[in-house]
């Protein structure tokens, strides 16, 4: 150690022992410009999707009652009623027609045109009484050929090799019979029947729940809020810190991986 006085060298001295075991000053020169960084939520309209298939007998495009009241009783009614009484916006209806890939080619083309021409009618005529308004577009797309090879890649009937050749050299669904009765049965049942198909598919957005119901929802029924319905009223809406944990405590536990309610809970007790 050396020893100053006024500014003057006194004296120099080695110590028997130590004077102390270590001082660290290096904690002292470090700017504290730490920044939190928050993990933001993507709060905005949550879009939805409402799907409904008709099927179709063999060679027919006009529509069974049974699958008319799929689209006028089913759970697609429902849903449109549930949106027409919260307040959702209703953005689009696509119809797509199909055909199983059985028969000639282009027979199959105009049978799906045809099929889904006629949902569109029926469509059309049912959005017209729900008094909503929405584009409907709709198009025949053929032989649903992806369709197919994805249902008989997980069956296992008797002959199906021949079969599946046979499709795909054009044969008739007459010529489809000579594998035998209980093979082409199964065949026409499980693999063919499912792709005479019209799909409907509605897309739109839900209603927005006002600033109320959020903060009302996070803190007495957060299971029925989303993940960034959650994020959004815990940063924004929340004002004080206690709230806030307990709301971002129970959106960690139910959206456990994702790293956001856990870090801008440490933001929070960082800041306390």
């Amino acid at each position: 150690g050396v020893g100053y006085m006024k500014g003057k060298e006194k004296g120099t001295v080695m110590t028997k022992t130590p004077i102390c075991l270590g001082t660290i000053i290096t904690p002292l020169l470090l700017k504290k410009d730490e920044k939190f960084v928050y993990g933001k939520h993507n709060y905005g309209p949550i879009p939805f999707t409402k799907k409904v298939s008709l099927f179709f007998a063999y060679n027919a495009f006009n529509i069974r009652p049974s699958e008319k009241d799929s689209v006028t009783k089913g759970s697609f009614n429902s849903f449109v009623d549930f949106q027409i009484k919260d307040g959702g916006t209703f953005k689009g209806i696509d119809i797509n027609g199909w055909a199983s890939p059985d028969g000639e080619e282009g027979k199959n083309n105009e049978l799906s045109t045809k099929r889904a021409d006629g949902v569109k009618k029926l469509i059309e005529d049912y959005i017209k009484g729900k008094k909503i308004t929405v584009t409907v577009a709709g198009k025949g797309n053929g032989e649903d050929v992806n369709g197919f090879n994805a249902i008989v890649k997980g069956k296992s009937i008797n002959g199906i090799d021949d079969l599946v050749n046979k499709i795909k050299s054009g044969a008739k669904n007459s010529e489809l019979k000579s594998a035998g009765n209980a093979s082409y049965n199964q065949f026409e049942k499980e693999v063919l029947s499912p792709l005479r198909k019209t799909e409907v598919t509605l897309t739109g957005t839900w209603r927005q729940k006002t600033n109320t119901e959020l903060i009302d929802m996070a803190k007495n029924s957060p299971a029925k809020l989303t993940l960034e319905e959650l994020l959004y009223t815990s940063e924004t809406l929340i004002t004080d810190d206690a709230t806030k944990i307990s709301v971002l405590q129970s959106t960690a536990s139910q959206y456990p991986s994702d790293f956001r309610a856990n870090n801008n809970i440490g933001i929070i007790y960082a800041k306390q």
